[in-house]
């Protein structure tokens, strides 16, 4: 109910509370000590009476800071406190320990008496056993009554054994010492039990005081107490959301604070008359908030009165009523609307409930039957009208609670002694529930109507309502006099002005798109000749652009020779049903698309599945119907992976991206999966539909062209581009780490000799098993690549911190490979020796140029051949030396023959 600035305020006022305390205690103790040090005790006693008095203090003082500090309320407290309840329920400790409150009773009694005994009085002073009262105080307040009763015993013991003469005897023959001695004994036993009963009552307060604070915060009313003055002393959090302040800033803050000034002066003016009243009440307040929007509250205020009687303020409890006070106006207004329909309307308008008896007669029913509403609430027809007619009207009410839909029937009954005729709309009024409560009559008269042209004007106003309802227009053509007659239905399907006169037969053809016309005039072209009817489908261009579907059907007049002299026929606005089938063939053809699809309901129990989904999974219709999606789930993504997918779909609506499925036969298949979810207009999700794509291939694919990128098309090894970036990021990984790495650069000494000689396809099967030996013989973590030709490179990343280490390790396994690669290979039908030449150099992090590392390396390879071939040197910067030389000069000679510098 409160925030953290206000548990600060209340621990820098306890903290404050405490500390001005401590020292007003001290200062009285010092004073006051002294002072009656002075009073009982001699000079001789005093010094080490004071120091016993300090002794007693500090130990006073220290109790008192543990249960100060105990009771400090702690930042993240849930509930604002009072100080006098945080300082109560420091001296108040709960859970107390038995052998710490009875262990203090023991102690600061016996030191009591050592206080006692040590004052420097003779025997002839009085025992002072007022004295005592204090450990009794003390322990009682700490333990109750088992501590406050030991101190009691103890004192009384101590006071007649070495206060009392006679003295160490457990005597007393003065009777004014015992009468003092037993209303010491008596104090103490009231003393104990009143801090019992006290204790008691605080613990039961306490536990009622939690118990009403999870009610109030509970609760969706706004509960709060004001003082006389209108602040705010205390609020729920239901009271902060209402206004839309937090609760900080509302706590001492009146009405004006809250609202704006008309609004707040009314709700103090009412507080105001509240308290004065001295009686609680319940009321409405209308108020508005300062962004303008008004509420209405449901308000319990009562006032609140000290021990003598006075008003000190005032408590409530507000209901928001807003939504329930705008509904009822609603249904007052909508009450007002249908009274005025039913007191005004022209008709015969009642209401019966399901038995019979009316429950409602408007003023025109009243006024046939020459009966107030009174005489007629409660009755029967049978009550009213003749048995026949009654009987009638049973029936027909029998047939609106069986069918439960609205009818339009003739009744006749009575009026003024005249049977007559009302055309009655008969309708059940259905709860809740869909149950019929209630049966509707409305009747018209239609007595002089009928009598002037009955059936003519009856049928046709029923023909006009089916047309209306059915969006049917009729239509004449007299084929003699080429006269048109078209109905209201005609002009408004065709969008044309009703004002204006019929399009004759070739006007009406701009009414059509070409295809639908060539149609429609071939159907009435074979009428005209042959007078059979047509029915088709045609669509209608509006002149405003819009299309319709229509069905057309017509029929032919004949004359006594045969020849067809009318045609008549009708037109119905088919567009919505047309515009539903194209959407279930599009449908259709979707759902059976080359994307797997599955739809499931809402709890994903697999509906159907289309031939494709057979196809990408496996599974048939019948195998995965009734099944739910988990049964394509692959097991190789986590639950958060199907989490994430799930909260995107409730948030978004759908989601897209890869996932892993798994076939009928257990192989995996890489899916590009999009999830939508279908909901019902009032927005609940009612199934799900999900499409899947195959990819498996495409990956596939596009693995083997990333691995033909970087790969040796013959060994399968990393080729150059591969191995430079590999190499790179051994260099910084070096930098990184402070660990050596070694490259080794192998070359097949010969090797043109074995292509010249046996050919190239055993040149590439050597190749192929050279390749495999370096793989065989190297870390796991290794690189072995192949530059080019036979030339082979193999990478060792992090041998040692030390060179010497480094090198040691790279020598060892330079030479293994040497020894691998010396071991004679079968080439098909051959059996083929050769031996190969390595050079090694060392590489650390300050080494940053790859083409540097690999140049030391090349080097390092020819001086391994130059001493032979079949052996393993490490790169020297003398080498490096010596090559830059031999190179230097070679440019040197050759430029000098081409300039013929040359001379003997």
């Amino acid at each position: 109910m409160f925030d953290r600035h206000e548990i600060m305020l209340l621990r820098n006022r306890y903290i404050l509370l405490v500390t001005i305390s401590y020292s007003v205690l001290g200062l009285l103790w010092i004073f006051l000590s002294d002072q009656l040090l002075s009073i009982f005790a001699d000079i001789h006693s005093i010094v080490w009476l004071s120091t016993a008095k300090g002794v007693f203090f500090v130990l006073a003082s220290a109790l008192g800071f543990f249960f100060a500090l105990r009771s400090m309320p702690e930042l993240d407290q849930a509930a604002k406190e009072r100080l006098q309840d945080v300082v109560f329920s420091g001296a108040f400790i709960e859970n107390r320990s038995a052998w710490l409150t009875y262990t203090f009773a023991i102690v600061i009694t016996l030191l009591m008496l050592f206080v006692r005994m040590n004052m420097g009085l003779n025997t002839e002073h009085r025992p002072l056993m007022s004295l005592f009262i204090l450990p009794i105080i003390l322990s009682a307040l700490f333990g109750g009554f088992g501590p406050g009763l030991l101190a009691t015993v103890l004192g009384a013991l101590g006071i007649d054994y070495l206060l009392i003469e006679p003295l160490n005897k457990l005597e007393i023959t003065d009777k004014y010492d015992l009468i003092q001695w037993g209303s010491f004994i008596f104090s103490g036993l009231v003393i104990s039990i009143s801090s019992e009963i006290l204790l008691r009552m605080h613990a039961r307060a306490e536990r009622n005081l939690r118990l009403l604070n999870v009610a109030v915060s509970g609760t969706g009313d706004a509960i709060f107490v004001k003082d006389k003055l209108g602040r705010y002393l205390i609020i729920n959090q239901a009271t902060a959301n209402f206004v839309g302040k937090p609760m900080a800033e509302i706590l001492g803050k009146d009405d004006q604070f809250l609202f704006p000034e008309s609004s707040a002066k009314t709700v103090m003016t009412l507080d105001q008359q509240i308290m004065e009243s001295l009686q609680t009440q319940s009321h409405e307040e209308n108020v508005v908030s300062f962004n303008g929007k008004a509420m209405v509250f449901d308000t319990i205020k009562g006032p609140m009165f000290d021990d003598a009687g006075n008003v000190i303020g005032l408590f409530g409890i507000s209901r928001d009523i807003t939504a329930f006070k705008l509904a009822q106006a609603a249904l007052l207004d909508r009450d007002f609307k249908l009274s005025a329909i039913v007191n005004y309307s022209p008709a015969v308008l009642s209401l019966k409930d399901t038995a019979g008896h009316y429950v409602l007669a408007n003023p025109n029913f009243q006024k046939i039957h020459h009966l107030e509403e009174k005489e007629i609430i409660g009755k029967t027809d049978f009550d009213l009208y003749p048995k026949d007619i009654a009987n009638s009207f049973s029936q027909n009410d029998a047939m609106i609670l069986a069918s439960l839909k609205r009818h339009t029937i003739e009744e006749r009954f009575p009026v003024e002694g005249e049977l007559r005729d009302f055309m009655t709309t008969i309708f059940p009024v259905l709860n809740a529930s869909g149950k019929a409560e209630f049966i509707c009559r409305i009747s018209l008269d239609i007595t002089e109507m009928k009598r002037k042209n009955e059936s003519l004007q009856m049928s046709e106003a029923r023909l006009k309502e089916a047309h209306r309802l059915a969006m049917i227009g009729d239509w004449s053509w007299d084929v003699i006099t080429d006269t048109h007659v078209w109905s209201d239905e005609v002009y408004l399907i065709y969008g044309l002005n009703p004002d204006q006169p019929p399009a004759d037969y070739l006007q009406i053809e701009q009414c059509f798109t070409t295809e639908s016309w060539k149609l429609l005039s071939t159907a009435v072209n074979e009428t005209l000749a042959n007078g059979t009817a047509y029915d088709c489908d045609a669509e209608v261009v509006r002149p405003d652009g819009s299309h319709r579907w229509i069905t057309a059907r017509g029929k032919a007049g004949c004359d006594v020779s045969g020849k067809v002299v009318m045609l008549h026929g009708t037109i119905q606005d088919i567009t919505e049903r047309k515009q539903a089938e194209i959407n279930l063939q599009i449908a259709a053809v979707a759902f059976e698309s080359q994307n797997s699809v599955m739809i499931t309901d809402a709890s994903l129990n697999i509906l159907k599945v289309n031939k494709a989904f057979t196809e990408v999974f496996g599974y048939t219709a019948e195998e995965a119907v009734g099944r739910t999606a988990t049964l394509l789930k692959s097991g190789m993504q986590d639950t958060a992976y199907y989490e994430h997918i799930w909260h995107q779909i409730h948030t978004t609506g759908s989601w897209h991206g890869e996932i892993l499925n798994r076939h009928k036969n257990g192989q995996l298949l890489s899916n590009l999966l999009s999830i939508s979810a279908v909901k019902s207009k009032d927005g609940i999700v009612s199934h799900y539909v999900g499409s899947h794509v195959d990819i498996t291939e495409r990956k596939a694919s596009a693995d083997k062209i990333l691995h033909i990128a970087f790969h040796d098309f013959l060994t399968q090894l990393p080729n150059r581009q591969l191995f430079n970036d590999r190499l790179k990021q051994a260099i910084a990984s070096s930098t990184r780490t402070a660990q050596i790495g070694a490259l080794l650069l192998i070359d097949l000494d010969n090797f043109k000799t074995l292509n010249d000689t046996l050919g190239h396809d055993v040149g590439d099967l050597l190749l192929q098993q050279v390749a495999e030996r370096l793989t065989d013989n190297v870390r796991a973590g290794d690189t072995v690549a192949r530059l080019g030709g036979d030339e082979f490179v193999v990478l060792l990343e992090d041998l040692s911190d030390n060179l010497l280490d480094a090198s040691a390790t790279a020598e060892v396994l330079g030479e293994k490979i040497l020894a691998a690669l010396n071991q004679t290979y079968s080439l098909g039908t051959h059996h083929y020796h050769n031996t190969s030449s390595i050079g090694v150099t060392m590489f650390d992090g300050n080494q940053s140029l790859v083409a540097d590392i690999l140049k030391q390396a090349d080097i390092s390879m020819y001086q391994a051949k130059k001493t032979g071939r079949n052996t393993l040197c490490f790169f020297d910067p003398k080498m490096q030396e010596a090559f830059n030389a031999r190179a230097s000069l070679e440019i040197e000679l050759r430029k000098a023959l081409e300039n013929k510098q040359l001379q003997l």
